[in-house]
């Protein structure tokens, strides 16, 4: 009986796919959807080349997924496009390129779009520095549950950067990071 069981183990374990096969599957089918317009598909696909997961990591050909994605409608590719941007990975470094992505992710991947966006504002990298649009930026994005955009609106009431200080609003927006997780708004509420 147990010989039996080991034997029917060690047949069905020779048979499974291996785990390069079944990338190299996943990476066929998801190129066959990218090209025949499939924006999820190229995002999905540009993911595997961005993290070399299933494929080389290729920064360049994430790039141009992300790309295709981003013109197809795939918002999530127009944010992952604008990081890459930002930082010149697989493409030169664009700050304004970046921001121009960000702005067209927040349209639909609001929280992390409107951060990351806020961000360029607070400092004016790639547009030109503006607290008060930074502010707006941040806000938008902790409505939409990104801890850290609170931790950061937080921040500007309590300096008055952008907006007018005010200890108590900064304590709220505190308080809404610690609920949504962050640490650091607990330890700042």
């Amino acid at each position: 009986m147990i010989r039996t069981f080991c034997l029917l183990l060690f047949t069905a374990m020779v048979a499974m796919p291996t785990t390069e096969a079944l990338a190299q599957t996943r990476v066929a089918e998801l190129q066959k959807a990218c090209t025949g317009g499939d924006a999820r598909g190229c995002y999905d696909l540009g993911f595997m080349y961005h993290y070399g997961n299933g494929v080389t990591e290729d920064l360049s050909r994430a790039a141009e997924l992300f790309q295709q994605a981003c013109t197809g409608g795939e918002l999530h590719g127009c944010y992952k496009l604008g990081e890459m941007y930002r930082v010149g990975a697989g493409v030169a470094k664009d700050l304004s390129r970046a921001a121009e992505l960000f702005g067209a992710a927040s349209e639909s991947y609001a929280a992390i779009g409107f951060h990351s966006l806020g961000g360029m504002y607070q400092l004016g990298k790639g547009v030109t520095k503006d607290l008060s649009r930074a502010a707006e930026l941040y806000e938008q994005s902790c409505t939409a549950g990104y801890d850290s955009a609170c931790i950061k609106l937080g921040l500007m009431y309590a300096n008055g950067e952008g907006v007018t200080k005010n200890q108590t609003t900064a304590k709220r927006y505190y308080a809404k990071a610690c609920e949504l997780g962050h640490p650091k708004g607990c330890n700042l509420k």
